[in-house]
């Protein structure tokens, strides 16, 4: 972006600020530990982070925003999640889940319509919250199209669920 080669960055991370960059949205993002209905957790209430971490993981990639925030917080605290699968896809991630494979770490909104219909669960751990943002970005000198507008318009008003 600040070379010109993009004109808007969408993205979730840590809340990230350039004196180069408008940012016109920034909103915030659970990430929660999710499980099919069907994990023996899910009727378990508040868990302990250590027995959470030691079950089977579906993961997306090491460096994945919220995947590294994860990792982090478990080095702070000499832990840490060793997965039997990363993957990219959220969508696959979710589908596996839905088989009662795993357990996963995303964002809530990735998740909210299977919590809502039942098939999934966040697993409530002790001490244990962690958020992320939305935002968009572009370079202060850039001349927003009404293409870009547009979509920034739209993404602003797209409010994840409650």
């Amino acid at each position: 972006m600040n070379s010109n080669a993009i004109d808007i960055v969408y993205f979730m991370d840590k809340r990230m600020y350039d004196s180069k960059w408008i940012k016109v949205l920034e909103e915030p993002e659970d990430i929660v530990f999710v499980a099919s209905r069907e994990h023996p957790f899910a009727e378990r209430g508040i868990l302990n982070l250590n027995e959470v971490i030691a079950q089977p993981f579906i993961l997306t990639e090491k460096n994945a925003s919220y995947r590294f925030i994860l990792d982090q917080f478990l080095a702070s605290r000499n832990l840490e999640i060793k997965p039997f699968l990363e993957i990219g896809n959220t969508e696959f991630i979710i589908k596996l889940l839905r088989s009662n494979l795993g357990l996963s770490f995303l964002p809530e909104f990735t998740v909210h319509r299977d919590i809502t219909s039942g098939l999934l669960c966040t697993l409530p751990v002790k001490d244990f919250y962690m958020r992320t943002w939305r935002q968009i970005v572009y370079h202060k000198d850039k001349w927003l199209t009404r293409e870009m507008s547009s979509f920034i318009e739209l993404a602003a008003s797209i409010k994840p669920p409650a």
